[in-house]
């Protein structure tokens, strides 16, 4: 429902309705003198408007600016609807299509059709209006309110006159009180569906800054009017962030992205603005949404600020978790915990160490079982993730080694030796003597000499000394 509550500077009453109109040139609502001088002429009334469903189709059409149904439609209304209303219709067409010269020759047709109709003149001033064509505009409803003489200006005229106000700096509040003006003459009067809604927007702009309520209702029946305009949309956004509706401002803002007005710089702001209210109001979970939908819409870490660094700690704690779930909870709930923090981190390397832990995890499952089948397979793609995987590099080796591939199993006990005496971590296994016997069944019995004397020189205390002296 339109609110029938006045502006800050209503017109209210027909004197001064009609004061405006001569003021600043009015709309024509009744006919032209007579070239035969008639000194009065009749009040204006109310355009002819067709019953047929047809046409009613067409006239909503056309009232809420929608060119591809409005094109379907309109002509077989024409075809149905009697004159001027046809010609009309068809001007609005055109205007809507943006082809002028249709339009003006459909309100020539219009003039024949109806010489002298106030409201064919009130709408020819309306379209002019819309089409930005102001002075055009102007002229037409100068001449129709001399014509008045008095006369109480028609619905058709109160909406034309709104129009051109629209258009004029300050006259957003005027015209908002004569579209009201003219719904109150005639309930039923069409096409006003887009002019209520661009003056709510613009009266409601003007409340922006002084009254954040009054802003957000007109902001609401300028969409209620017009559900099509996407800048009365993004108003109600505003309006509604304004106020402190955060989530319904964004619910809104994602309507007007999906239309395709790219304000993804702006929204992306107030997404990153939003994470950082919910994460002080304790909503962690929530920060976290508004945070990687500010980073989707194009905001950088630069931007991001204080929402980056919870994400990257968010991430972090997922990936630990992952890691831990490896041995505790499987592969399944470690992968589902490593995409959560590439949600969190995109194309963040700790995936890759994570994914390297859950295949040497499964290949030694494999093996465990008794099947070999794809163990060396998942330890090789471990590696490639993580060539500091220890634990890969020595499962890998007894896989190479049970297969008879000894010089490659040595390979890779080697590395493993040496990257644990690095960290100075004692063998968990006497897997030099391991590496000594791959190296000779490889006949390279030197190389497993060496191995065997370093052990006694870099370890002399440790679990496998006498072993060692005994095998050399």
């Amino acid at each position: 429902m339109l609110d029938q509550r006045a502006p800050h500077s209503p017109l209210a009453g027909a004197g001064l309705l009609l004061g405006l109109l001569a003021s600043c040139g009015g709309g024509a609502d009744g006919p032209d003198p007579s070239s035969k001088g008639e000194a009065a002429l009749a009040p204006p009334a109310l355009l002819a408007r067709s019953s047929d469903p047809r046409v009613a189709e067409a006239r909503e059409a056309l009232g809420r600016g929608d060119a591809t149904a409005a094109a379907a439609l309109v002509p077989a209304a024409v075809r149905v609807a009697e004159e001027p209303e046809a010609s009309l219709l068809t001007a609005r067409l055109a205007l809507l299509q943006d082809d002028r010269p249709a339009m003006e020759r459909a309100l020539a047709e219009a003039r024949r059709a109806a010489p002298g109709d106030p409201s064919v003149t009130a709408v020819s001033a309306e379209l002019h209006a819309w089409a930005g064509m102001a002075e055009t505009a102007e002229a037409e409803l100068a001449t129709a309110s001399a014509a008045l003489q008095g006369a109480e200006p028609g619905p058709a005229l109160l909406r034309a006159r709104a129009v051109q106000l629209l258009s004029t700096q300050g006259g957003a509040r005027a015209g908002l009180a004569l579209l009201e003006r003219a719904l109150e003459v005639d309930p039923e009067l069409p096409y006003v569906g887009r002019a209520l809604g661009q003056a709510h927007l613009l009266v409601g702009r003007s409340f922006m800054a002084t009254d954040k309520a009054e802003a957000l209702d007109h902001a609401r029946q300028s969409l209620e009017w017009d559900p099509l305009d996407v800048d009365a949309r993004v108003f109600l956004a505003d309006a509604l962030m304004t106020a402190g509706e955060w989530g319904s401002a964004l619910t809104e803002y994602e309507a007007v992205l999906a239309a395709g007005k790219d304000l993804r710089a702006e929204v992306s702001l107030h997404y990153k603005n939003a994470g950082v209210v919910a994460l002080a109001q304790g909503h962690r979970e929530l920060a976290l949404s508004h945070f990687l939908r500010a980073r989707a819409l194009g905001l950088d870490d630069a931007g991001l600020g204080t929402g980056a660094r919870v994400l990257e700690d968010e991430a972090a704690s997922r990936f630990e978790a992952a890691l831990a779930a490896v041995s505790e909870d499987g592969p399944a709930r470690a992968r589902e915990l490593v995409e959560e923090a590439l949600r969190l981190s995109p194309d963040d390397p700790r995936a890759g160490l994570v994914e390297a832990s859950i295949l040497v995890r499964e290949a030694g499952e494999l093996l465990e079982g008794g099947s070999a089948e794809g163990v060396e397979e998942r330890l090789t793609r471990a590696l490639a993730l993580d060539p500091g995987a220890v634990d890969a590099r020595l499962l890998l080796g007894h896989v190479l080694y049970a297969r008879g591939a000894f010089a490659e199993a040595a390979e890779q006990w080697h590395l493993v030796v040496d990257a644990l005496r690095l960290d100075g971590v004692e063998l968990p296994e006497p897997l030099h003597v391991r590496l000594a016997d791959a190296l000779v069944r490889a006949e390279r019995t030197g190389e497993a000499r060496e191995v065997l004397e370093a052990y006694l020189v870099l370890e002399p205390t440790g679990r496998w000394v006498d072993t060692t002296r005994q095998l050399l």
